[in-house]
């Protein structure tokens, strides 16, 4: 099986990604290494053949109904979790690639785990 990013690549998927998510690989990247590889990375998404999606009311909407239906005292759902799924909903992704174990309650689509 490709990784999801050769099959990105070869058009056999395709790829979104929320610009609430690139604002926390942004953060992520620059807590691990600095600013100016988070930046080159930044880029090199923006560049590739995954779409960055801008947050609207209804992808805004969707998050917070997410983060309502998965969030619990005991038990949360981020934020950036929340516009994660709602953008991948408003796309009809059939499919979230993700290391954040919060999505194993997830049942609107499929997660890789990777």
């Amino acid at each position: 099986m490709q990784e999801p990013m050769d099959q990105i690549r070869s058009g056999e998927a395709r790829g979104y990604m929320s610009t609430v998510n690139i604002a926390e690989f942004h953060r992520a990247v620059t807590r691990l290494t600095n600013e100016e590889k988070a930046d080159t990375l930044v880029k090199w998404i923006v560049e590739s053949e995954i779409r960055v999606i801008p947050v609207t009311t209804e992808i805004a909407c969707q998050a917070s109904i997410m983060k309502e239906k998965y969030a619990s005292a005991k038990d949360p759902f981020a934020w950036g979790d929340a516009f994660c799924l709602a953008t991948a909903l408003e796309m009809h992704a059939d499919v979230v690639v993700t290391i954040d174990t919060e999505f194993n309650k997830v049942d609107e689509v499929d997660i890789l785990m990777v």
